[in-house]
């Protein structure tokens, strides 16, 4: 038997430039529209923002939501464990390179370009 994860899906409508990676990816949670802009399939708005959408997913392959955020351009997608609250490192499951400050400032670079509204 497989292990389940509980995974929370936030992506920034707003930030998205439609180069489509999100739904090579993962065609399960993401497809392109008609104005080329990837929508999060059955994503609810993000209470106050207006193009911030999230989803929660259980899932046997965590890795395709995950590739989907690491292969995202812009960087507007995120996927939380639900289990320990935390953002699942998109540098390789855990191997990140680098100091620490480092580290802080990437995670900062990706949050913001999450929560940002246009």
């Amino acid at each position: 038997m497989h292990r389940k994860f509980r995974l929370k899906i936030i992506y920034n409508r707003g930030g998205c430039i439609g180069s489509g990676h999100c739904a090579l990816a993962d065609p399960y949670d993401f497809q392109i529209d008609e104005d080329f802009k990837a929508i999060l399939k059955e994503g609810q708005l993000m209470p106050g923002t207006k193009d911030v959408y999230f989803k929660i997913v259980e899932t046997t392959e965590p890795h395709l939501a995950v590739n989907a955020a690491k292969t995202c351009t812009p960087r507007v997608i995120a996927v939380i464990d639900m289990d320990t609250g935390k953002r699942i490192d998109l540098t390789g499951y855990g191997k990140v390179e680098g100091s620490e400050e480092k580290k802080k400032e990437k995670e900062l670079e990706v949050e913001k370009h999450i929560a940002k509204e246009i």
